[in-house]
């Protein structure tokens, strides 16, 4: 008789750890404790964010505030409610058979009970996984924990000023740059920095940032002896470009974000000038990641210090060089058009895609977008962004400006895309002497595609294009 009671007991407490397994995964416990955490890493990220006021930001933080308790309250009762069900078979069977509705701790001290309901749990699991496996993931998406990480470490500028402090007292000293050099790609967005960068990225003379060393940027090296998976993927773009987690990046604008803030308005991005005590952080930044080889940096944004960062390399013997990328006026304007209102939609359907461009300082399209002014230019009046004309309008506003500061500058070299893309091998030779490298890299041509739109382009537009490729280098 004993050892059918023990078979009971075991094939019931099986049945609770299936049970209790299944109601965890089909109430939104995972969900609510997901955007629990989400909330919390937003309320963490609000208070240093750029281009507010406190007004504002207390604002932000009043609203962030009571999604933060809302999410705690929900998570809280799905809890109860889980608690309830999953015990209610345990509930009723101590009222059968102990004739006491709170005698469920003996269940728990018995070890066939304890046993059967850990065994009872896979397939619950099983089950589960099995429902789901047809569902399209994105393989862009990150887990709320990683969105948690990145506001924490990368957003919060306090929190990312503590590592770089932490990391410069136990690790700087290791990090030297023996090259004393650094290469610079820049431009406006959609001009072909990427390709260039990933092109350089080839030759074993540079050393970059890289998509593993988020979110712990500040910190530098953290990532390096993680066993990640290496594969190539299409960017969030979806422009055909590939990448991984060991890929080159436009991942240096955060400490700019961080250290100098005040660049950063509303509705614009201004030129700054940099100070040595922050010239000296930056140093020891971008050496951290050069590790004893050429730091190379994809950053548009680069030309709004790019004048007193130069005066400052240079005072300090640091070889500092830059190449600027321009496109056909309307191919660059219509590839701008296109991702900003792709990105527009991805990030009205997710919030973390606006946050994360706006952690990584990528203003240039989307809802954040935001203008480069240079010096004492102006911004151009408010237009009709969903127009090529207003992008075509921006590429003259923006490349007359880098033409008049930098066409004499020997340091800074222009470089056409359409030239580069048909004749690589040409385009490498010539930054090879810019850069005075040896360049070891495999080229071949590349399909540079031309708007159909061309009609569009005005004469303006047209005659700074001709005198871009009449001194570009290539």
């Amino acid at each position: 008789m004993e050892i059918f009671v023990l078979i009971g007991i075991y094939l019931f407490s099986v049945f609770v750890g299936f049970w209790g397994t299944i109601l965890f995964l089909k109430l939104p416990i995972i969900h609510t404790s997901e955007q629990f955490l989400i909330q919390m890493g937003k309320f963490v990220y609000i208070p240093t964010l750029p281009g507010l006021d406190d007004e504002q930001k207390q604002k932000l933080l009043n609203t962030q505030f009571l999604r933060v308790f809302k999410g705690l309250v929900y998570l809280i009762i799905n809890l109860v409610i889980f608690l309830l069900l999953a015990l209610l078979p345990i509930l009723l069977l101590s009222y059968l058979f102990l004739g006491d509705w709170l005698s469920i701790g003996v269940w728990f001290t018995d070890w066939i009970f304890v046993l059967g309901t850990f065994i009872g749990i896979w397939p619950g699991v099983l089950l589960h996984k099995r429902l789901k496996k047809n569902e399209k993931v994105n393989v862009e998406d990150y887990s709320a924990f990683a969105q948690f990480l990145h506001y924490f470490f990368l957003g919060n500028s306090f929190i990312a000023k503590a590592q770089f402090i932490i990391w410069k007292k136990i690790k700087s000293r290791e990090s030297k740059n023996t090259s004393n050099q650094a290469v610079y790609v820049s431009g406006l967005a959609r001009a072909g920095t990427t390709a260039m960068m990933k092109k350089l990225g080839e030759s074993d003379l540079f050393n970059s940032i890289r998509y593993q060393d988020l979110p712990l940027l500040f910190y530098p090296g953290m990532n390096d002896s993680l066993n990640t998976k290496n594969e190539e993927k299409e960017r969030f773009h979806q422009d055909g470009v590939t990448h991984s987690l060991s890929s080159y990046e436009a991942l240096e604008e955060p400490f700019w974000r961080v250290y100098c803030p005040a660049y950063i308005n509303d509705t614009y991005l201004e030129n700054h000038a940099i100070t040595d005590s922050i010239y000296k952080k930056y140093s020891a930044f971008r050496n951290a990641y050069s590790k004893g080889r050429i730091y190379l940096s994809k950053n548009n944004n680069h030309v709004l210090r790019m004048n007193d960062l130069m005066k400052l390399d240079q005072k300090h013997g640091v070889n500092h060089k830059v190449i600027l990328m321009f496109r056909y006026p309307s191919s660059q304007a219509s590839s701008l058009l296109k991702q900003h209102q792709f990105l527009i939609k991805e990030q009205e359907s997710n919030p973390f895609v606006k946050d994360y461009m706006d952690m990584l300082v990528h203003f240039e399209f989307g809802l954040s977008r935001k203008q480069s002014i240079f010096n004492d230019s102006e911004l151009m009046p408010n237009k009709d962004w969903d127009q090529t004309e207003t992008w075509v309008e921006y590429w003259h506003y923006y490349y007359s400006n880098l033409l008049e500061l930098f066409r004499d500058n020997s340091r800074v070299c222009f470089v056409c895309y359409e030239r580069f893309c048909t004749n690589p091998e040409e385009s490498f030779e010539a930054i090879s002497r810019f850069l005075e490298k040896d360049l070891d890299v495999e080229t071949k041509p590349y399909l540079a595609s031309r708007s159909k739109e061309d009609v569009q382009v005005n004469y303006k537009a047209l005659e700074l294009y001709n005198d871009l490729c009449s001194i570009a280098i290539n």
